[in-house]
């Protein structure tokens, strides 16, 4: 392999880490699967639990227990299914959606303050690139019939 591949999966995984760091500070009181699963109900409005176990990559049970958790706390409702009454689908609620936003802008304003000594234009050429590279990945990894993994590489965007 070049090293230049090895290279970037090293940091790419890097990045995988920190980012979680990044949600953990930032979201005092908002677990980072919260926020996954408030985005993911976000992007596929009527989603059923098992789809989101699929997506996060997590067993029915994890997923069951964190939906009922944020049915529960009024971030989520469910609607019954209408081709089967015994499922529901997952929506947002209004609180779902501010609390999904204040995440989203607690990691903005966060990674705003870490990268304050670069350029606008090396920002722009980072998300750039960024941007290139998941849809690429997302085109293998769709190629490849990997399960679960979403129909749109920005689906699902976890704050």
């Amino acid at each position: 392999m070049d090293d230049a591949f090895a290279q970037l999966t090293d940091e790419l995984l890097a990045l995988a880490r920190l980012t979680r760091s990044v949600a953990h500070k930032t979201h005092n009181d908002v677990s980072t699967a919260t926020g996954a699963v408030l985005a993911i109900v976000e992007s596929c409005p009527g989603v059923w639990t098992k789809e989101i176990a699929n997506r996060l990559g997590v067993g029915l049970s994890v997923a069951s227990r964190h939906t009922a958790e944020l049915v529960q706390s009024g971030l989520l409702r469910r609607e019954p299914d209408p081709a089967d009454g015994r499922a529901a689908r997952l929506q947002l609620t209004d609180p779902g959606r501010q609390c999904l936003a204040a995440l989203r802008a607690q990691n903005a304003d966060w990674i705003a303050a870490a990268l304050a000594d670069w350029s606008p234009a090396d920002v722009a050429t980072a998300a750039e690139l960024l941007h290139r590279l998941a849809d690429d990945l997302h085109t293998a990894l769709a190629r490849h019939g990997v399960p679960g993994a979403p129909t749109n590489p920005r689906e699902g965007i976890s704050p």
